[in-house]
C-alpha cells in the first residue's frame, strides 16, 4: 500500500508541475512587461485587465447580479495574477449595510434593474486600497462606469474616492471634464508618488458649471480609442480611421466566407458551373 501510494503521489505531482511552472513563467512574462512598458505614453501602455471586474459571486456573494458573472476570483486574487486595469460599475442605489443610498459596486441596467444586497463602493475600494498598500510599487488604472444618475450621487461618489484613494490619486491639471492626458507615463506616476490613475464619464456633481460639469473627485475623462481593450463600447465612437475589435473580426469571417463560395463555384479551368450535377456544356466549333 505504501509503495502504491508514493506512485499515485510521485504521478500527481509530476502532473502538477508542468501546470505550476507555466503559471510562474506566466506571472514573470507579466512582471516583465509591466516593467518594461514604465516608461511608454499611456496611448501605448498595456493594461491586463478584465471586463466587469468586480462581478462573481466570489467578490459579491449571494447578490443577484453576481449570479450573471463575469469572473470566478475576487479582485485582491486578479490583482495577485497580474491584472492592472479594474472595472467597477458604480450605481446610486440602496445599500443595506450603509442604511441608505450609497455609491454601489453592481452590474445592472442604467435603472439598476439587478442590484440587491451588493458591496458599497466604499468597501471594494478598501479593498483594492489594501492590495496597493502592500505593493505601492504597482499602478493601477480603475474604470468607473458611473450609473449616479443626480447630483446628491456624484457628491457621495466623489467623497468616497476622495476619503479611500485621495492621497495616492493620480490629478489631471485642469478642472471640469479633462482629458486624461495620452503622453502621461506610468512611471511618472509613481516618480509622483501615486498608484492610481481613475477615469469616468462627466458627471453632474455640485461642481458643474454651465456645459463643464464637476467630475468623481476631478477625474479624467476617459479619450474614445484610449479605453482598455479588455472593455467593449460599441456606443461610443472610436478615434478616426479606427473600427471596433468585433468589426474586423466579422468583416474578416464575412470575406474568408465569400472567397470559399468562390472556390466552390469555379471548374477546372476557373469557367463558373451551371450547377453542383450539370456537365459543362460542350464547346462549339
Amino acid at each position: 500500500m505504501v509503495r502504491g501510494g508514493t506512485a499515485v503521489l510521485s504521478l500527481l505531482v509530476a502532473l502538477l508541475l508542468p501546470s505550476a511552472a507555466a503559471a510562474q513563467w506566466t506571472q514573470q512574462a507579466l512582471d516583465h512587461q509591466y516593467d518594461l512598458a514604465a516608461d511608454l505614453p499611456l496611448r501605448n501602455t498595456p493594461w491586463v485587465g478584465t471586463h466587469n471586474s468586480f462581478n462573481s459571486p466570489a467578490e459579491m456573494g449571494p447578490a443577484l447580479s453576481a449570479q450573471d458573472s463575469n469572473q470566478k476570483i475576487t479582485l485582491v486574487e486578479q490583482l495577485d495574477l497580474g491584472v492592472r486595469s479594474l472595472e467597477l460599475d458604480v450605481h446610486w442605489f440602496f445599500s443595506p449595510s450603509e442604511g441608505g443610498f450609497a455609491p454601489v459596486v453592481c452590474h445592472a441596467t442604467g435603472q439598476h434593474a439587478g442590484c440587491t444586497v451588493e458591496k458599497p463602493l466604499a468597501t471594494v475600494l478598501d479593498e483594492i486600497r489594501g492590495w496597493s498598500d502592500r505593493h505601492p510599487d504597482q499602478v493601477i488604472l480603475l474604470y468607473l462606469e458611473d450609473h449616479l444618475d443626480s447630483e446628491e450621487g456624484y457628491d457621495a461618489a466623489a467623497r468616497v474616492v476622495e476619503e479611500k484613494l485621495g492621497d495616492v490619486l493620480y490629478r489631471p491639471s485642469g478642472t471640469g471634464c479633462s482629458e486624461l492626458p495620452l503622453e502621461l507615463k506610468r512611471g511618472g506616476v509613481e516618480t509622483a508618488g501615486k498608484r492610481f490613475i481613475a477615469v469616468s464619464d462627466c458627471g453632474l456633481g455640485s461642481g458643474a458649471r454651465g456645459d463643464a460639469p464637476a467630475r468623481l473627485s476631478g477625474l479624467p475623462r476617459l479619450r474614445a480609442g484610449l479605453r482598455p481593450r479588455h472593455l467593449r463600447a460599441h456606443d461610443r465612437p472610436l478615434l478616426r480611421g479606427q473600427h471596433a475589435p468585433h468589426e474586423h473580426g466579422r468583416r474578416r469571417r464575412r470575406d474568408d466566407a465569400r472567397r470559399r463560395h468562390q472556390a466552390r463555384d469555379r471548374g477546372t479551368h476557373g469557367a463558373l458551373r451551371r450547377g453542383p450535377h450539370r456537365a459543362r456544356p460542350a464547346r462549339a466549333g
